[in-house]
């Protein structure tokens, strides 16, 4: 079962998490900006603040199956447009991909997604060379609304992609061009 912690910024204990998170994990950092994690990337993660969205609507869950720490999700709420949450990193560890977790994640976020009354769907950005990447998304409803975006640092342009937020919602009106937390285990393995 996967669980997912909000993490905090001004916890030195989850910029370490977080750390130890995407150092796990490379193969993102690598794919999308060309180079591995670096000793600021969590904290940046953390407090960063994507344009369009304002500190306190941007979340980042760190993703325990069990105790162990498998992977990160940063999600930003009224992104752009008042009523979508973009999911700006969804990270699972290499060892525990193709287990059904990434899936769970979007799940937890979505069910989350039940708490913020005006978000009615989700945008992700993927880059468009990631065929693996966009397999995931669209086999978890997103659907392409829009491709070739440039994002200054990534290695190549970008596919978003939409989704309603809960199943029960109708599909995402495409609004412009672009796109309770969980009780912290007892132990957290690092």
């Amino acid at each position: 079962m996967v669980v997912l912690v909000r993490l905090d910024a001004g916890s030195a204990q989850d910029v370490s998490l977080c750390d130890a998170i995407l150092r796990a994990a490379p193969r993102y950092m690598l794919e999308t900006f060309g180079r591995p994690p670096t000793a600021v990337d969590a904290q940046r993660l953390l407090a960063g603040v994507p344009a369009g969205s304002s500190g306190g609507d941007t979340l980042v869950y760190a993703a325990f199956h069990g105790l162990l720490p498998i992977g990160l999700a940063q999600v930003s709420r009224g992104f752009v447009h008042a009523h979508r949450a973009n999911i700006g990193l969804l990270l699972v560890k290499s060892e525990h991909c193709r287990q059904g977790h990434g899936s769970a994640i979007v799940r937890h976020l979505a069910e989350q997604s039940g708490r913020w009354p005006a978000i009615t769907d989700f945008s992700v950005s993927v880059l468009e060379n990631n065929a693996v990447g966009l397999a995931f998304w669209r086999r978890l409803g997103f659907a392409t609304v829009g491709s070739g975006y440039v994002r200054p640092g990534c290695t190549g342009t970008l596919t978003v992609l939409q989704r309603a937020a809960r199943p029960s919602l109708p599909a995402p009106v495409r609004a412009g061009p672009f796109p309770a937390d969980a009780q912290r285990p007892a132990v957290r393995d690092r």
